[in-house]
């Protein structure tokens, strides 16, 4: 389950990405790894932060708020709401995306490893797992908006949502 999760966390990427590519915006290499970098850095972080807690509150609590964070993460999903604005993120509209510009464009991204994270069973594997998805994702999402150029994410939004919400179900009922 853990996997999925974290493979679920990429879409955000994915569908960003997507919509840069529509918009013909190139995503650098080094904002590839910038985007890849934050969203793993929050996962970390937020396991790091669930075994501090660990030692002042049961674990089930942190469960209980994972499952409830990923409820909220997915109606945004679902009620299109976003903390970020791709058609904004080219700050100096010169095409191509930089790690700067993905900087300001993956904290938003990442806003929901910082929840996740507290009730997975991080490790390496997982921790490069993360990685791998979110590199692979920005990729993958700026070459198929390049290829369909018209605003699919819309619907692609809604099924991440739903999947979201089947997962949080899931990790509520069974822990």
């Amino acid at each position: 389950m853990d996997f999925l999760l974290v493979f679920l966390m990429s879409m955000d990427s994915l569908l960003t990405c997507f919509s840069l590519g529509t918009k013909r915006i190139s995503i650098s290499l080094g904002a590839r790894l910038v985007i890849a970098f934050v969203g793993t850095s929050c996962l970390i972080l937020s396991f790091l932060f669930a075994q501090i807690l660990a030692l002042i509150l049961p674990e089930s609590i942190f469960h209980f708020i994972s499952s409830f964070s990923l409820v909220i993460i997915a109606l945004f999903c679902l009620l299109d709401k976003s903390f970020l604005n791709p058609d904004t993120a080219d700050i100096d509209h010169s095409g191509v995306l930089s790690p700067v510009e993905a900087l300001f464009l993956a904290v938003p991204l990442s806003l929901d490893s910082l929840f996740t994270g507290l009730s997975v069973n991080t490790n390496i594997v997982l921790i490069i797992f993360c990685f791998v998805c979110g590199f692979t994702a920005s990729f993958i999402g700026q070459k198929l908006g390049e290829k369909f150029a018209n605003s699919q994410g819309k619907k692609a939004s809604f099924c991440s949502g739903c999947m979201l919400l089947m997962i949080a179900g899931f990790k509520m009922l069974f822990g």
